[in-house]
């Protein structure tokens, strides 16, 4: 035996009954160290995220019980020490700089105070939400003319009722999909086609324009974007699989589009597509666009002319028979199009105006990768058929087009088909200069690949060969607009909102607190009860979905019901 270590051993031992209460005290400060290093503002646990939300003075400490009773100071070091780390935290959204920039204006006014709200809620906004420790509150009001609204209104808001409901469905499905990272907040939500609030002027005596969350936005306007449940795939039937079964939900779709539509463009019809509405106020810029053959015609250029598969000449398609297009138009109508992400979907190229109106998602895109822009006005019908008369070309040249037969099963296609190359062949010369063009720029990309490639300046801008745009704005798609990167921007826009609030948020009197549908006792609103007529399908569709929505209860309180 080792009279040394032995030794040592016998004065450790003597010394750890003493060392024990004062160890935890001793290494609380570098403990709170590591933690203050580790845990960046992206990336801090939900409890202390929630918390950090809510003014100083008003905060709740998750060690704060235990401080009363002079057990544990409430620092907030206790609080992370509190909050169990069962699930790996997300990293922020792709979109966080413009979650950054849209709360920007709010920053500047120092902070989201409860009199804007109020303001704010006499104005606008048939729905006013609250989340409360993990529970949706919702205080309906009245929508007057605008908006969309339960069908428990009755049947004159049958046609526009969806959307209400699904905006429920997005926050209930957040908090079912992040248990405890979401914190409190109080906000307002319209859920009409355009912004509803306009920054005032800087330096103006005008109130600041108060926080909604509302489908899209605008420059000038103050709405934050919120991502539409009802425009991913649950509202309407709009695609089926190869079976003719529907396909509910917006990953579904994607996967279906990118797997159905691996046809090169080279391949595909070499016209331009749009369907769509066209009638209405708003829709100038979609009117002027289905008369560009006429347009074209009248100033002496039928080939032109033929480029445009457009509504009301060739009849309605499907989403699917719209695909088998080289080139697609989004037009927006009376604000945002919701089809632009099906359209990228396609491996179509997409050409669109500049965009008036943003989605959450759009500001991620960039002109010449992932779409090409043209000029809307009087020479709008010009611009896109001289861009599409260049693509078609670089297209052509780099792979001849197969018999058209290949392409559609549509006789009315066919025929398009065959006299567009007809036409196209009588302009020899334009596109004979076209072609050496592109022969020369060819030659240069065997040098310089991709760097020449994002540089290089085509006949249709500066840009990249028409597959690349294709195969960048689906893929935009597959990286930053799964279903998964809609939860992820709203937890993250929901953070950075509650971080600027100067309040401490509780539901109102006579707001509903939100559950599934259930079997027990009713403690709260229901959300399925509000698809009602003609939704009564979307309600299935969206239980059938979710299924976790027949037993989820947050725990509402007796006074919700």
């Amino acid at each position: 035996m080792n009279p040394a270590k032995d030794g040592k051993a016998k004065m450790w031992g003597s010394f750890r009954p003493m060392l024990s209460p004062f160890a935890l005290l001793l290494l609380l400060p570098a403990y709170k160290l590591i933690l203050d290093l580790h845990f960046t503002p992206s990336q801090v646990p939900p409890a202390a995220t929630a918390a950090s939300h809510q003014p100083p003075e008003k905060q709740p400490s998750a060690g704060e019980g235990l401080a009363h009773f002079g057990v544990l100071p409430s620092h907030s070091f206790i609080r992370l020490l509190a909050t169990p780390l069962k699930r790996q935290l997300p990293q922020r959204s792709f979109y966080f700089k413009w979650i950054k920039s849209d709360l920007s204006y709010w920053e500047q006014q120092g902070g989201i105070t409860q009199e804007m709200l109020e303001r704010g809620s006499r104005t606008c906004c048939p729905m006013r939400f609250q989340i409360v420790g993990g529970r949706l509150f919702v205080q309906h009001r009245d929508p007057g003319k605008e908006g969309f609204y339960p069908a428990s209104r009755g049947r004159e808001w049958a046609t526009a009722q969806a959307r209400i409901p699904y905006a429920i469905l997005a926050l209930m499905e957040l908090l079912q999909t992040f248990p405890g990272m979401v914190p409190d907040v109080d906000a307002l939500f319209f859920p009409g086609d355009f912004p509803v609030f306009h920054k005032p002027p800087r330096n103006s005596s005008v109130a600041p324009a108060p926080p909604a969350f509302g489908y899209n936005s605008a420059p000038g306007f103050s709405d934050i974007p919120f991502p539409d449940y009802s425009f991913y795939g649950h509202e309407v039937h709009i695609l089926d699989d190869d079976q003719g079964r529907p396909l509910w939900g917006w990953d579904n779709q994607l996967d279906f589009l990118v797997a159905k539509q691996q046809r090169p463009l080279a391949e595909r019809l070499p016209q331009i597509v749009w369907r769509g509405r066209t009638d209405g106020q708003r829709y100038q810029l979609r009117r002027d666009f289905i008369a560009c053959p006429r347009v074209l015609n009248s100033s002496g250029d039928p080939a032109a002319a033929q480029l445009f598969n457009v509504h009301p000449n060739q009849g309605s398609l499907d989403l699917c028979s719209i695909c088998t297009f080289r080139f697609q138009a989004y037009l927006e109508g009376k604000a945002w199009s919701t089809n632009l992400k099906q359209k990228l979907a396609c491996g179509s190229v997409v050409l669109a105006p500049k965009l008036e109106f943003y989605e959450f998602w759009t500001r991620g895109l960039e002109t010449g990768r992932h779409h090409l822009q043209v000029t809307p006005g009087a020479g709008m019908c010009h611009d896109v058929a001289t861009k599409v008369q260049a693509l078609n070309a670089y297209l052509d040249q780099a792979q001849p087009r197969p018999n058209a037969t290949l392409l559609s099963s549509n006789k009315q296609d066919l025929a398009m088909a065959a006299q567009t190359r007809r036409l196209l062949e009588q302009r020899t010369p334009n596109l004979e200069g076209l072609r050496a063009d592109q022969q020369h720029q060819h030659d240069e990309e065997q040098h310089h690949q991709q760097e020449e490639q994002q540089q290089h300046q085509y006949p249709w801008g500066k840009s990249l060969p028409p597959q690349q745009i294709a195969d960048e704005g689906r893929r935009f798609l597959q990286d930053h607009l799964r279903m998964e990167d809609v939860r992820q921007y709203l937890l993250d826009v929901l953070r950075e909102y509650a971080a600027l609030q100067q309040f401490r948020p509780q539901p109102p009197r006579g707001a509903v607190c939100y559950t599934g549908k259930g079997n027990g006792p009713l403690t709260g609103r229901r959300l399925l009860q509000l698809f009602g007529i003609p939704y009564r399908e979307a309600g299935d569709d969206v239980a059938q979905r979710y299924p976790w929505l027949a037993d989820w209860d947050p725990g509402c309180p007796e006074e919700s019901q």
